[in-house]
């Protein structure tokens, strides 16, 4: 089964690299703003970051980064590094297909007491109205992140961007980039973290030059370096350093990481229990798949956890203990189905839907006569599809999706396609 372990990569996060940070380190330096930005990438967003852009432009010590929404949601390593190391993140909520992904980073920012949060939309009416998210994205979200800024904003019949301050009708509009400025100086003054900007500096510099057991040496001396610093004792930079023993597949040093700490509220975040989940799985000696499935079904306890990568997680842990019983467990395939069903429902996506699909097929079931199998399938091909030709795709994991769900789709000429294109691409080692 060639499916993708996605390595909790939306569970992903705080981060660990300052991107764009000088190599000064005076005091000024230390105070810098960084901002990060997420919009569309159309007409209409362009101008609105533009309008952020002048803000910024306007400001001492605020340094601004755009970011692709696909590498976000994709879960790149080094775009999370940026997104959640920022001091202040800015996201545009205006294109529906992005708001279930952008919600959710944000909550997971202001689970690590990332508070620092504007979010932005465009207009559909012909007035100023508050955000219309649909779905059940957005009057929920809305409300768990009470603390982030929110900029209704329109775009004018000569390009110029407007936004509106405290209920102010229409014509009282005012620049969206003035707007812009006024939140940045008011969140300037929360900044913090002299101490966090050194450690995440470090932790890229250590990240760009060492790999292997030089790079597990020096992730230990940072351990050593927060059992020292109770300014870096918090949740985002725990995170951090899971992410990075992760990449190099060192799950004892998570695990035993998380065990320091176990008890502590920063050890109790949702996304530190599902890395820590994550390496139990992969480590798989006896009694850590047990623990891990104990971990998660606490987190998916709450509501409001039950996102695509921790629902699928848990479908994963179920379909490893299918396999290791030589395909005899049933419990396990009927668990791995519901989790990765779950998660899929949640959003769409490959990873939760070719396994899905898998198992559905592995349990009996076949295109030609189970409806979901059917609906799964057109799904795939439709967010694949989306991508570009097969020809053109430059990742592994996308192609192999197309391999697997054309396989099971008994598409035998699809699947010869996509195995070609597999061949000359280079696959993660993992």
């Amino acid at each position: 089964m060639a499916s993708k372990e996605k390595a909790v990569r939306r569970g992903s996060s705080p981060a660990r690299a300052m991107q764009g940070q000088k190599k000064s380190g005076s005091s000024k330096q230390q105070q810098m703003q960084t901002v990060v930005a997420v919009f569309p990438d159309n007409t209409k967003g362009n101008r609105a970051f533009a309008a952020l852009e002048a803000a910024a432009g306007q400001l001492m010590q605020t340094e601004l980064q755009r970011i692709p929404f696909e590498k976000l949601d994709y879960g790149e390593t080094a775009t999370l590094d940026k997104f959640y190391a920022a001091n202040v993140a800015v996201v545009d909520v205006t294109e529906r297909h992005m708001q279930a992904a952008l919600f959710y980073q944000l909550g997971l920012r202001e689970n690590f007491d990332m508070k620092n949060n504007v979010v932005t939309v465009l207009e559909s009416q012909s007035t100023f109205s508050e955000p219309a998210l649909g779905g059940g994205n957005g009057p929920a979200a809305m409300a768990r992140l009470a603390g982030t800024s929110y900029i209704t904003y329109s775009v004018d019949s000569e390009g110029h961007t407007l936004s509106r301050e405290g209920g102010s009708p229409l014509n009282q509009a005012v620049p969206l980039y003035k707007t812009f400025k006024h939140i940045l100086q008011d969140m300037h003054t929360a900044y913090r973290k002299n101490h966090k900007e050194m450690f995440y500096k470090h932790l890229r510099k250590v990240r760009e030059m060492k790999e292997g057991a030089e790079l597990k040496a020096e992730l230990h001396k940072l351990t050593m370096w927060i059992d020292e610093d109770p300014k870096l004792f918090t949740g985002d930079i725990i995170y951090s350093v899971l992410l990075s023993y992760r990449d190099i597949q060192d799950y004892d040093s998570m695990i035993s990481l998380v065990d320091k700490i176990t008890g502590h509220q920063e050890a109790e975040k949702p996304a530190v229990q599902v890395q820590c989940a994550f390496a139990l799985n992969r480590r798989n000696k006896e009694g850590d798949r047990s623990r891990a499935l104990a971990m998660l079904e606490k987190v998916l306890s709450v509501k409001e956890n039950h996102v695509p990568d921790y629902l699928c997680l848990c479908g994963r842990i179920h379909k490893d203990r299918f396999v290791d019983s030589e395909h005899s467990d049933q419990d396990a395939l009927q668990n791995a189905i519901h989790w990765y069903r779950e998660g899929f429902k949640v959003q769409p996506n490959e990873y939760a839907g070719i396994n899905l699909a898998t198992l559905l097929v592995i349990s009996g079931q076949e295109f030609e006569t189970c409806q979901e199998l059917h609906d799964i399938g057109s799904t795939l091909n439709y967010l694949i599809g989306k991508k570009g030709s097969l020809q053109s795709q430059s990742d592994y994991w996308i192609v192999a999706t197309f391999f697997e769900v054309s396989i099971l789709a008994r598409d035998y000429t699809r699947a010869c396609e996509a195995a070609l294109c597999m061949f000359k691409l280079k696959p993660p080692l993992w």
